[in-house]
């Protein structure tokens, strides 16, 4: 890896944190400003209007990313326990019942086909040391 714009850095809370580590393969995140600003390139950040979101069903919509990203680095809070991904790709859809804190929602099925957010979709586990796993990517 030859830059820091290799490694897109999130922040999780511990119950998401331990549910990368076990096996869920997407990351969600609120379709905001500062989303959009951080997460997609500037071909496609003036398509989304996030006052009026697509609706798309259930289709997963692919973005084009920022920058080019290799891996994803997510942070156990602002503590330097790290679990590093590959980075598959970027995309609007609904999310997955199992991976979305859906507590409160009546009719999860239905609400997920007008509820979109950026899904950062994941690849295999890289490790927990960034300096070994840029040496070696």
């Amino acid at each position: 890896m030859k830059s820091e714009k290799d490694t897109l850095h999130l922040i999780l809370t511990r119950r998401w944190f331990d549910a990368v580590k076990n096996d869920k393969k997407k990351e969600y995140r609120d379709m905001t400003e500062r989303y959009k600003r951080r997460l997609c390139s500037n071909d496609v950040f003036n398509d989304i209007r996030h006052d009026n979101k697509p609706t798309f069903g259930t289709e997963s919509v692919y973005l084009d990313p920022k920058y080019n990203w290799r891996c994803v680095c997510f942070h156990l809070g602002y503590t330097n326990t790290l679990a590093i991904f590959e980075f598959k790709g970027l995309f609007i859809e609904s999310p997955v019942k199992e991976w979305f804190p859906h507590e409160g929602i009546e009719d999860f099925e239905e609400w997920r086909k007008t509820n979109h957010f950026y899904a950062i979709h994941l690849g295999r586990y890289l490790g927990s040391d960034l300096q070994e796993v840029k040496k070696a990517f």
